[in-house]
């Protein structure tokens, strides 16, 4: 039985009659510091802990590192997927733009371009409609990881949104923490792009826009598609899955996936953080609706202070900063008190056996392989494959 510890009938008669409680499956370790209602059902990974009198090693067996192996490689394998799948969407407009592009210019006068090529070169060419179709094939491929490794990993959806104890006063608070979170994510972007050279934002080209229904797609997909979409992916699937054995580790291990997606440095620094908040008030409310809420407010706050043209005028700049900072402060103190109130979960000694597992799970450490190589690239672009490789 896998070195599963078993006690015989007459000695599981014995355990009843002296009060001794079965394996909880929803906390099979007995950590009071986690939120027990978030937790999968563990019986996933053993099996056997319905069996009175069962009781789990110290160490994990064999057969339960490998069904935990299971679940960190099919996230790691949806990552990927998503990965591709958004790389393939990206590619290929890209090289049918290019092709429109060269039929047209590789003709000689105007009347020699077929119509349906003139047509749908002026089609792609429309900054409303290249920005509209960048972002629609991260709404897709957002979604449809999201539902895949769901079905994969028999999460029912309903599972994402059982919302506890959350009230209007505490979403208030949570907004004004990630308000207090993006303002010092982009001070600490600030110093590192100083310091280092590397893209602040990577978002020059999306803000560059001055098209109105350009604007109006960004504006769209940062404070609603995005919100909604991501926290699916990362803070709805991934945790999820990762923190099947510990609920710190699934926080950290998708913030880190949330963060390095965004593709440079800077930006990972306030995502990194950012990502752990949001999960943890997930992971406390047994819900990605606090996420998301919060995840669209912190957008529609930094897209809001982009377009408003406030950055242009140098009194209305100083008075905004005051206020910034000001909020910033609250924003804080807010946070000091939710930590007080509310630490991340621990992780106790026999958790973080299971969480090694980890390290032997391929499909897992592929991605973050992956997404750290181009996060390096975006953000040294003068960084060469061969100074990389030594």
């Amino acid at each position: 039985m896998d070195n599963f510890m078993y006690n015989t009938p007459a000695e599981n008669t014995q355990q009843n009659i002296s009060g001794v409680p079965p394996i909880n499956p929803q906390n099979p370790f007995e950590n009071f510091t986690e939120y027990e209602d978030y937790n999968s059902d563990y019986s996933e990974i053993v099996p056997q802990i319905a069996i009175p009198g069962c009781q789990i090693p110290f160490e994990p067996s064999k057969s339960e590192r490998s069904r935990i192996r299971h679940f960190f490689n099919i996230t790691g394998l949806v990552i990927l997927f998503h990965f591709l799948l958004t790389y393939i969407f990206a590619i290929g407009f890209d090289l049918l733009f290019r092709y429109i592009t060269m039929n047209v210019d590789g003709v000689s006068g105007a009347d020699a371009t077929p119509q349906y090529l003139r047509g749908l070169d002026i089609f792609f060419g429309n900054s409303s409609v290249s920005i509209g179709l960048t972002l629609l094939t991260f709404m897709i491929c957002n979604l449809l990881a999201f539902f895949v490794g769901s079905k994969i990993t028999k999460i029912k959806l309903s599972s994402y949104f059982k919302t506890t104890a959350l009230t209007f006063k505490t979403i208030m608070i949570y907004c004004m923490i990630s308000f207090f979170i993006r303002y010092a994510g982009g001070f600490a972007g600030v110093i590192f792009q100083i310091f280092t050279g590397a893209d602040m934002t990577g978002a020059d080209v999306i803000l560059g826009y001055t098209d109105p229904k350009s604007i109006i797609i960004t504006v769209l997909y940062t404070c609603i598609v995005a919100p909604v979409t991501e926290e699916l992916m990362y803070r709805g699937f991934v945790l999820k899955n990762l923190s099947r054995v510990s609920q710190r580790f699934g926080i950290i291990m998708s913030s880190l996936f949330f963060g390095l997606m965004h593709g440079n440095m800077s930006q990972f620094i306030f995502a990194f953080i950012m990502g752990i908040f949001l999960a943890h008030i997930d992971i406390k409310h047994n819900s990605i609706v606090p996420s998301i809420i919060v995840h669209a407010f912190s957008n529609i706050v930094s897209i809001a202070i982009s377009y408003s043209g406030v950055l242009d005028n140098l009194a209305l700049a100083a008075v905004c900063s005051l206020i910034l900072i000001a909020l910033a402060i609250l924003g804080f103190i807010m946070w000091i008190f939710f930590m007080k109130k509310n630490r991340l979960p621990f992780t106790m000694p026999h958790q973080k056996l299971r969480n090694g597992t980890a390290i032997s799970s391929v499909l897992l450490l592929i991605p973050i392989v992956v997404y750290t190589f181009i996060t390096l690239l975006s953000s040294f672009p003068n960084l060469s494959l061969d100074a990389l490789t030594g």
